[in-house]
């Protein structure tokens, strides 16, 4: 399962149901059920409360997280402007790398000197791609977004101090 597709679900009641065998869903174990220690427990009472989501959605998400990082090594999640995204240890967010790798053609070499990164990390970038690349597009088109409407803000605001877009 993929980071978006998860942001999703989190959202919706069912964000903490999953299925069994049969097919039907079903309620996970409560956080109490899980052999935690009481620190632990606390802060992930205490992260939670920061990131708005409850202790139990918390949980999953590091447990589903935890298994997407099993099959990609290199990769972790961080929280960022646009949400959670993916990034590549040593290198930067898997939607950058790709989106700077297509800007080289595919070039693994040219886009791992742009990056001063070794072409592994490329590599872990682009097999993270490969196996979701419908939330890295996403991704790049939220950050495009975002960083377009932070340019028109900028735009705005030195409009208001100068009287122009560009004091000199």
């Amino acid at each position: 399962m993929s980071l978006l597709t998860l942001k999703r679900k989190w959202k919706n009641a069912d964000a903490t149901r999953s299925r069994d065998v049969s097919g039907s869903m079903q309620e996970p174990p409560d956080l109490k059920d899980l052999p935690l220690s009481r620190s632990t427990h606390k802060e992930l009472k205490a992260q939670s409360a920061r990131q708005g989501l409850t202790p139990k959605q918390l949980a999953i998400r590091y447990i589903q997280e935890g298994l997407l990082m099993e099959e990609h090594p290199l990769i972790v999640f961080r929280n960022g402007p646009t949400g959670r995204r993916a990034h590549v240890v040593g290198a930067g967010d898997v939607w950058e790398i790709i989106l700077t790798l297509r800007d080289n053609r595919g070039c693994v070499d040219e886009t791992a000197k742009y990056l001063e990164v070794r072409t592994q990390l490329i590599d872990a970038a682009a097999i993270y791609y490969a196996a979701f690349p419908k939330d890295v597009d996403d991704q790049i088109e939220e950050n495009l977004r975002a960083e377009q409407e932070a340019g028109r803000a900028a735009q705005e605001g030195l409009r208001k101090l100068f009287g122009r877009s560009r004091p000199w």
